[in-house]
């Protein structure tokens, strides 16, 4: 029978057809039943036959493959009908049939096979000549069999409906449902084969960039029905005019691009532009009757671009081209136009002879080289040769970017995104700056001069209306303007000799704060931090307690500066899934605090520095959002002319459906997700290289003063060639080492200044239910080599003199982590580094080995909720056992392993929590995590849990209305548990195992309730690892 299971599973992984799982399937099937024909039909009942398939024939009968009987005479239909699956007597059961006796058939077993809706396929059959008895294994077998063909017919007719429908698909999806002509993504494959094809032919790709001028007037005039017409019209004369081997698409609205190759050099590649140019001017301009209407059209602006063979290119980038060469046309065109209508309304003769020299010719215009738009660099496409009307006047003067990091991110290191946009800016030749008002601001503020101002502050409260953190600071003020300079600087690492004095907890005043030291206790009368600090040593003590002091003048700050100021989360209720701009609308309308003030002066001060046409907003965060619009508002009130641009994170989550057209009172444009494209496209707009309607995922105030959203399809950069991100401009010496939680991993987010970089764009699973899978940062994987990356690492190292890195991936690939780590050490690069991944078996004992030869010193992953049926409702794609073999294998090679667990996912009961926690307490006694974190999960509209809730037993709660932030939303779960009670034991227990303590004790003793017992092995971890390899 093994041997039987064997082959079995055999044949059913290897067999792709019908035909490749039957046939080993009718062996075996002869092998159990001891009947030497076995086969399988199929029938078709609206004809009446029954057809063999496949037949094997072991001995004298034989039953042909190809046979056709009527389905009426068959012994299958008889047996169906019946309800009989065996007889070892044929001729008495059905002595009538024909065949049988024919054949000469006394035993036979026959099995419908089904299709998964009960459909009758067919049937799966074995004859003998000789009276054989039944047995339950061969009946068993016979239902087994018939049910494993079943399901490979569905799938392979599956597979057909599928690439019959994937054909109409691809069909429907290339062409343009209103022209019939290509559209877009036909055009780009056009364009792939002929950048291809080519060099190969020594041809170069001639390209047709066409822009219907005035097409919104014959909308705006005729009604979009007629302008709906018009473009098929045009369609049609576009097409009436081209050569077999020209291909003409529309791209999208009112454009049009014609592709093929062509002569590249000298008078033959002027001449075929010339041609082109002239037969598609001529052919659109000119008399239109229309089922709706008629009209004369003046005609379209087109620009001719011939790419030669021997340039690099990208597709993005040859139409980007053609549509600059275009836009100048469309330039030339306009002034025209106005210098005619003011010749003739009386304008000055001289004027009308300028302005009709620059637009004549536009057919027959010279062909010369393509001047390269500001940044780009100019060698890829030095050769590219263009057909336009003489260059008029454009934006003369060159951007000058400023990216901004707003109050408030991390203190301890620079938040990246300005580094990343600084340094792709400045690799493609424009001149980029950075500043981090975040950390400009907390230093101006805990200075001796910020502090006296907040001291001004604090005295013009009343005494009822002192919160005892403010009554703590009035009392000890003096203490504070003495130490807080001292204080800033041993932070920073300026002073560490300082520590011995702060260790001893009688140089900084103490406030409120201070009394979370209160809670630990030595039993034996000891130092009461020791057993928290240990061996970490005086120098993290201090740093912890000077954090204590830092947190204190935070809630000063609070209570009589800014009710909404904190360090991390500053004033993050106003814009975090907020449905409207209300609040923050307010907020910005109200008078400006200590706070505003300080930084709308630190704003200005940058603006002077840096000189900036462009400034670029990076809100990762709801708490950064209310100062970067404070900064904007700043920069609108003296300096209007200034181009303002608000991205990050945020955005990129909780903006996709802006539409309330306040946000555009204090800043100019919105862009989504990966910055690069976007601010690409922005920046040639406002240089006048391409018209607003040709930006790239984009929000804009339109003409009308309502939202508008336009995002010209082009190809993301990609991650490989997105350049070095770069710290230049930023004060890595001035940044504050901070110790704010005693979690190993948490300590590491906060204390030390990282170089934060990413492996790769986006994760490699997006699969995980509570993940915003379906946005970019996530659902768009792109990898870069590891010598791309070491490269990176190294320049960025020379550049800041700082070896630790942080690798900032959603979960960072093992694949390319291995060839990473290889790369790292064949070049000695001597780096620290740590970072996010997910704890899948490929991270086996020898590849952490590996990492941590190359400098890894920490690893986070998502363990979640420690139960296997959770993980896999949550399409982790990991379970319990193999978590706990993964992380041990990190901490065997001296790795710091972290876990973020979770608590509240959909479905999840008690004995559920009271199971992960046991896990968790099994994981940390066995050595295989050393810190962790529990979270309260939280629904977002774009994972797939809100996006399916009915596919993870809860329903989601209706939305405010509202036309601002969109992110979080809640939803209603039938098992009715309390998780916020059950999330303060899971955190306290958590943090006493992170210090070695109640280790041995039984989970229910954390809860503060009554919970049921854990179901989990006390040994299942450690029988887990036992059996690992």
């Amino acid at each position: 029978m093994s041997e039987l299971l064997e082959q079995l599973s055999e044949s059913v992984s290897a067999a792709q057809t019908v035909e490749e799982l039957t046939r080993p399937l009718l062996e075996m099937l002869e092998a159990v039943t001891g009947l030497e024909s076995t086969y399988l039909t199929s029938i078709d009942e609206a004809k009446g036959v029954q057809h063999v398939l496949y037949a094997r024939n072991s001995s004298a009968m034989q039953i042909p493959e190809g046979l056709t009987v009527p389905w009426n005479d068959t012994l299958c239909k008889r047996a169906l009908e019946e309800g009989r699956t065996f007889t070892d007597d044929v001729p008495a059961c059905w002595g009538d049939s024909q065949a049988a006796r024919e054949l000469g058939i006394r035993t036979y077993v026959s099995k419908p096979v089904r299709m998964g809706n009960g459909a009758l396929y067919g049937t799966l059959c074995a004859a003998s000549t000789h009276s054989r008895p039944r047995t339950p294994q061969a009946e068993r077998i016979l239902t087994l069999f018939a049910y494993l063909i079943g399901q490979q017919v569905e799938r392979e007719q599956l597979i057909q409906k599928l690439l019959s429908a994937n054909e109409q698909l691809a069909a429907a999806a290339a062409t343009d449902q209103l022209t019939g002509l290509p559209n877009r993504r036909a055009l780009m494959e056009a364009l792939e084969r002929l950048l291809a094809q080519g060099p190969r032919q020594q041809m170069g790709v001639q390209i047709a960039f066409i822009d219907l001028d005035g097409f919104k007037a014959v909308n705006d005039t005729h009604g979009h029905d007629v302008g709906d017409q018009f473009l098929v019209a045009i369609a049609q004369r576009l097409q009436g005019v081209l050569r077999a081997e020209d291909m003409a698409a529309r791209l999208g609205g009112d454009e049009f691009v014609v592709v093929s190759l062509s002569p590249h050099t000298g008078d033959a590649a002027r001449a075929a532009q010339d041609a082109l140019c002239a037969r598609i001017t001529h052919a659109l301009q000119g008399h239109f009757e229309l089922p709706g209407a008629a009209f004369d059209y003046a005609g379209a602006s087109v620009g001719v671009v011939t790419i030669p063979p021997d340039q690099p290119h990208q597709i993005a980038d040859a139409l980007r081209v053609a549509d600059q060469t275009m836009y100048r046309v469309k330039l030339a065109r306009r002034h025209a136009n106005e210098a005619l209508e003011q010749a003739r309304t009386g304008g000055r003769s001289a004027l009308l002879s300028a302005a009709a020299g620059r637009a004549g010719g536009a057919a027959a215009a010279a062909a010369k080289t393509l001047q390269q738009p500001h940044g780009r660099p100019p060698a890829p496409w030095a050769g590219i040769i263009g057909v336009h009307h003489p260059q008029v006047p454009m934006a003369s003067s060159p951007c000058r970017v400023l990216a901004v990091i707003p109050p408030m991110t991390q203190l301890n290191t620079p938040y990246p995104s300005t580094a990343y946009l600084t340094g792709f800016l400045r690799s493609r030749g424009i001149t980029a700056f950075q500043e981090d008002l975040a950390l400009a601001l907390v230093l101006r503020l805990l200075s001796p001069e910020g502090l006296k101002a907040v001291v001004a502050k604090v005295d013009a409260l009343p005494p009822k209306k002192q919160s005892p953190a403010v009554q703590s600071f009035a009392a000890q003020q003096d203490r504070y303007l003495s130490t807080i300079g001292p204080a800033i600087a041993f932070l920073q690492g300026r002073d560490s000799t300082l520590a011995h004095r702060i260790a001893g907890r009688h140089y900084l005043p103490e406030g409120p704060r201070f009394a979370t030291l209160d809670v630990y206790v030595d039993d034996e009368g000891g130092d009461p931090l020791g057993w928290a600090f240990g061996a970490l040593g005086l120098h993290d003590k201090a740093k912890h307690i000077a954090t204590l002091y830092l947190n204190d003048l935070a809630d000063v700050l609070r209570d009589a500066v800014d009710e909404r100021f904190e360090f991390v989360r500053y004033a993050e209720s106003l814009a975090g899934s907020q449905p409207t701009f209300d609040p923050l609308a307010d907020a910005l309308a109200a008078p400006p605090t200590l706070v505003d003030d300080l930084l709308a002066q630190l704003t200005h001060e940058a603006i002077e520095r840096h000189q900036p046409t462009v400034v670029l907003l990076s809100v990762p965060f709801p708490g950064s959002v209310y100062a970067a619009f404070r900064i904007a508002q700043a920069i609108k009130a003296r300096w209007p002319h200034i181009a303002t641009v608000l991205g990050g994170g945020f955005v990129n989550t909780e903006l996709r459906e802006l539409a309330d057209p306040r946000v555009f009172d204090h800043v100019d444009y919105v862009t989504l997700d990966a910055g690069e494209r976007p601010l690409l496209a922005l920046l040639e707009h406002l240089q006048g290289q391409r018209g607003r309607q040709r930006l790239v995922r984009t929000f804009v105030r339109g003409d009308d003063g309502a939202v508008q959203y336009i995002n010209m399809m082009e190809a993301d950069v990609a991650f490989a060639e997105v350049g070095t991100p770069t710290w230049d401009g930023l004060p890595l010496d001035r940044y504050l080492s901070l110790l704010d939680m005693l979690n190993p991993m948490h300590r590491l987010w906060s204390d030390g200044r990282w170089n934060k970089l990413t492996v790769a764009h986006g994760c490699y699973w997006k699969k995980c239910s509570f993940c915003d899978v379906s946005l970019d940062y996530i659902s768009r994987y792109e990898g870069a080599s590891a010598e791309v990356l070491a490269d990176r690492i190294e320049q960025i190292v020379r550049e800041t003199g700082q070896t630790g890195f942080h690798f900032v991936d959603e979960a960072a690939p093992p694949k390319a982590l291995k060839a990473l780590s290889t790369e790292l050490i064949a070049r000695n690069a001597g780096i620290s580094w740590w970072g996010n991944v997910r704890f899948e078996k490929t991270f086996t004992p020898d590849l952490a080995e590996l990492m941590a030869d190359s400098g890894c010193i920490a690893i986070s992953g998502g363990l979640e909720v420690a139960s296997d049926r959770l993980l896999t409702l949550m399409k982790k794609g990991v379970s319990v056992d193999q978590v706990a073999r993964v992380t041990r294998a990190f901490t065997d090679a001296g790795i710091l392993v972290h876990a973020y667990l979770m608590y509240g996912f959909p479905t999840q009961t008690v004995q559920d929590t009271v199971d992960a926690l046991e896990y968790v307490r099994q994981l940390f006694a066995n050595g295989c995590i050393q810190s962790g974190f529990f979270h309260r999960f939280a629904c977002t509209v774009h994972s797939p849990v809100g996006k399916n809730p009915e596919e993870y037993g809860v329903t989601l709660a209706p939305l405010p209305p509202g036309d601002f932030a969109k992110n979080d939303v809640a939803f209603i779960d039938p098992t009715g548990v309390d998780h916020d009670a059950l999330g303060g034991a899971l955190k306290k227990a958590i943090y006493n195992y992170m210090h070695g303590i109640g280790l041995e004790e039984d989970v229910r003793s954390w809860f503060p309730f009554k919970v049921p017992k854990t179901t989990v092995q006390r040994n299942r971890i450690e029988r887990a690892l036992r059996e690992r390899g």
